[in-house]
This record gives structure tokens, C-alpha cells and sequence, in this order.
């Protein structure tokens, strides 16, 4: 039984700027995809997240954030360059409804992409894909957060995060293969450092027979560590996302090369610039870049449960409080925005606005709140009670 050498990467959407043009028209797979494309080609499997919908189809669903889609010839753009399997659980996948997700899966099929994490029903997403490959049967369960993306009895999408769910599949996966290799798109959104309780959960898996754990879609990278012999993860970043943004970390990532043993797993930390400064291409960078120096700065802090608590604390301050406590009070978006602007100014109108949000949420609202958000029943008959309300959710 040989060894075996897998290419994972991050969020692959290709839905803004020149990037559709690029690899529709003009594709080069040595110039789009720099120094992995030996790499992508020479692996045993490659994989990535396609972080979009392939239809021509414009069937957005009622949902927060934006709705994507790409050209379903991606899916051959994605073959030609080496790629074998893609992940699709993701918060994305449902963008364009039922037959957005039916349009996806034909164009992968044609090409003969294998792909795993959303299927057209609830039973379908949450399917293992299995694969034995020099001797070894290797199995991949992929799985998201729960947003406007996931599979349910109404519709399908992708298959959700459920602690229990999640690990019967790992389980199951671990009875019928040699190797396991778990792919979870989750995470606090720019944020570098995992929170406690992904930290938590994602251990929790290793616990439970992942013997790799690979997570994106924070949109930047993250540390790794190895708990009790599994590599985890934490975040990969953006493969191929290009976006008009401020946040430098939204340009860096990581692939990671694995080599799988009957007895080993030994992997390699490939970091990189992706779409930057309009560049619609990836640059592989060396060991001796600031991107790599980052990753393993944030892995060293991994272990220290003080460190990752003050960590998100921070990050909280920093990049939340505002949007949450504001969306509690009404106020739109572009309003919270005005009031972020305005802090950025130094003006003192932003400390006059937030007295005034936090007059608005009264005590008794965030009771209420916390009482429904923390409490397992109460969030339970919520939930039901909001799906009875929108059925399209």
C-alpha cells in the first residue's frame, strides 16, 4: 500500500471582477493557478470548495448576504486544471434555489467532477463520499453551518452541521474506510484565531474518528494544530475569491498537501496571495513570507484557552457588537455603516448613537433575546416557529 497525496484547498467563487472572464476565455491554468498546478495535476485527488452555484439560471433565494452564481462551464475550467472532487457544503451552495443546486450538480456530473456535501434532499447532502485510491479506502464527510444553505425536508442544499448527525456520518465513515477526512465550512467570518467553541466542536470530531479535519470560510487564514494525532485545520482562507475589500487577510490563504500513510499522516503548509491588487491569479509564496510567519504565529497561540478567549473577545469589540446590537434595535445596514464611519472619523456622534441603541433594546428585550438564542428549547420551538412563518427557510 503506497502513499497517498492529497491537494486540499479553500473557497473557490470566481464571481466577481475580471476572474469569470479569465478562466471562461482566456484560461491558463499555469498563469491562473501558478505553482499549484503541478501539484493540483500530480495529486492523487485535488479538491476545493466551490463556494458558488454553476447555473445561467436567475432564481435567487430570500435570504441575508449576497446571492451568487458562475457560468456552469467552471466545471470543466475546474477539471481541465486537476481537480477531482469538490466540496459543496457550503453557505452559498442554495444561492439560486432548488433547481440553481439540480443545474450544479448535472454540470459536475458531465465532467465527470465527483462532489460531496449537498444533495437535492436532506438524506442525499448528507451522503459520504468514498474513494479507494493505491490499496486505501479514504472517506470525505463534508458539512456547513446552518444559514439559508442547507438541506432540510422542504428543499435540499447542504448537508447541515449537527453535532449528532455529523458524527454518526463520522462514525459511519469510519467503519467503512481506512482513512477519514473531514471538510467543515464554518468559523467566525476575518476572524484569524478559532473561537472556544469551534475549537471545541472541531476537536470533538477528532475525538470521534475524523483523522483529518479541513474547515475554510472565515476568508482568511488560520492556525492549525494536532490534537491527539489529527491535524486540524482551521481555516484555509480564499483559494480563488476575488473582492473589493480593505481587509488584507481576504488576499491570503493556504492549501494544504497531504500524504497519507497506512500508519502516517504528514502534510505540507503551501501559503498564498490570491486576486490581489486585480490580479486574478494565485502566487504561491515561500516559507519565508510573512503569510507563512502568520499562520504559524496564530497555530502557536492554538493550545492556550486564555489566549483564545481574549482573542475573540477582541474580535467581538472590534467587528460586532455594533452590527448585532444594532440589527436588535431595527437599524439597517447602511446605517450602521454611517455610525462606523463616523467612528473611524474620531467623532463623537458614534458614542451618542450607541447610548441611543442601547436605550432602545431594553432590559426586558434582551432577556428575552438571550433566552432564546441560549436556551436549546427555547431556540428549538424558535426556530420551528420562524420556519412555520417562511417556509422558504
Amino acid at each position: 500500500m503506497g502513499k497517498i497525496n492529497i491537494f486540499l484547498s479553500g473557497d473557490f467563487c470566481p464571481v466577481r471582477g475580471g476572474a469569470k472572464e479569465a478562466l471562461l476565455n482566456n484560461f491558463d491554468s499555469g498563469e491562473i493557478f501558478g505553482g499549484f498546478e503541478e501539484l493540483i495535476k500530480k495529486s492523487d485527488i485535488s479538491i476545493t470548495n466551490l463556494e458558488c452555484p454553476l447555473t445561467s439560471k436567475e432564481n435567487p433565494i430570500d435570504k441575508q448576504g449576497p446571492n451568487f452564481k458562475a457560468n456552469p462551464k467552471l466545471a470543466g475550467v475546474l477539471k481541465r486544471t486537476g481537480f477531482d472532487l469538490v466540496t459543496l457544503a457550503n453557505n452559498h451552495i442554495f444561492d439560486q434555489g432548488q433547481q440553481g443546486l439540480i443545474d450544479t450538480l448535472e454540470s459536475l456530473e458531465k465532467q465527470d467532477l465527483d462532489f460531496v456535501g449537498a444533495g437535492l434532499s436532506l438524506e442525499e447532502s448528507q451522503n459520504i463520499f468514498y474513494k479507494s485510491v493505491k490499496g486505501m479506502k479514504l472517506a470525505f464527510v463534508n458539512f456547513a453551518e446552518v444559514a439559508f444553505n442547507c438541506a432540510n425536508e422542504n428543499h435540499g442544499g447542504a448537508n447541515p452541521l449537527d453535532i449528532i448527525d455529523n458524527v454518526h456520518q463520522i462514525e459511519s465513515a469510519r467503519q467503512n474506510a481506512d482513512k477519514v477526512i473531514v471538510v467543515i465550512h464554518g468559523g467566525q467570518a476575518h476572524h484569524l484565531y478559532p473561537s472556544p467553541e469551534i475549537k471545541k466542536k472541531y476537536r470533538f470530531f477528532a475525538e470521534n474518528g475524523a483523522d483529518v479535519i479541513v474547515a475554510h470560510h472565515p476568508h482568511c487564514v488560520g492556525g492549525y494544530e494536532i490534537y491527539e494525532g489529527v491535524p486540524i485545520f482551521y481555516s484555509l482562507g480564499n483559494f480563488l475569491f476575488p473582492k473589493e475589500i480593505d481587509k488584507k487577510n481576504w488576499f491570503e490563504g493556504y492549501a494544504v498537501n497531504l500524504e497519507l500513510g497506512e500508519e502516517s499522516i504528514d502534510f505540507e503548509i503551501l501559503p498564498y496571495e490570491q486576486c490581489k491588487n486585480d490580479d486574478i491569479s494565485i502566487r504561491l509564496k515561500s516559507k519565508d513570507s510573512e503569510i507563512y510567519e502568520k499562520i504559524m504565529r496564530i497555530s502557536e497561540g492554538i493550545d492556550d484557552d486564555e489566549l483564545i478567549e481574549a482573542k475573540f473577545e477582541e474580535y467581538l469589540m472590534e467587528n460586532w457588537d455594533l452590527f448585532y446590537l444594532g440589527g436588535m434595535a431595527g437599524l439597517k445596514p447602511n446605517i450602521i455603516k454611517l455610525i462606523r464611519w463616523t467612528e473611524k472619523l474620531g467623532l463623537p456622534v458614534s458614542k451618542l448613537i450607541k447610548k441611543m441603541i442601547e436605550k432602545k433594546i431594553s432590559i426586558t428585550d434582551m432577556r428575552f433575546i438571550k433566552m432564546i438564542t441560549t436556551c436549546q428549547s427555547h431556540r428549538e420551538r424558535a426556530v420551528e416557529i420562524l420556519k412555520k412563518h417562511f417556509e422558504d427557510w
